[in-house]
């Protein structure tokens, strides 16, 4: 599978509020592990990095992705930055939404990132450009 590249810039330290990190889903072979996705949450936050992409690369960002294959569906998401400047992004949420955990829960075993993910190791968001 091809990867979209780009030559633009990233920026990192965005928030995205009232949204938590979380996994779920079979392992893929791709990740070793469970993809990792973004879920509603109020009162919680998720960091990330910002990727400035040409808008006609998205579509190769999607099969990237997994969105033909019923993976991940886009989200337009605002993200804000440490100096509190607003991007409307695009980030991928996992169809297969993982259950609410209660206040305090370990995310179970099967719901753990993969060690490529970990060495990976940041959330994306897309701003086309």
């Amino acid at each position: 599978m091809s990867q979209v590249t780009t030559d633009k810039s990233l920026h990192v330290g965005f928030k995205r509020s009232n949204y938590r990190l979380d996994f779920n889903a079979p392992s893929y072979k791709t990740w070793g592990g469970c993809p990792a996705t973004i879920v509603p949450h109020k009162n919680k936050h998720v960091w990330g990095a910002v990727w400035e992409i040409d808008k006609a690369s998205l579509p190769d960002l999607d099969r990237q992705e997994g969105v033909h294959e019923g993976i991940y569906f886009p989200i337009q998401v605002n993200v804000t930055s440490p100096h509190g400047e607003v991007l409307e992004c695009v980030s991928y949420q996992l169809v297969n939404t993982p259950p609410f955990l209660d206040e305090g829960e370990s995310l179970p075993v099967h719901r753990r990132p993969s060690q490529i993910y970990l060495q990976v190791g940041a959330l994306h968001f897309i701003c086309t450009c």
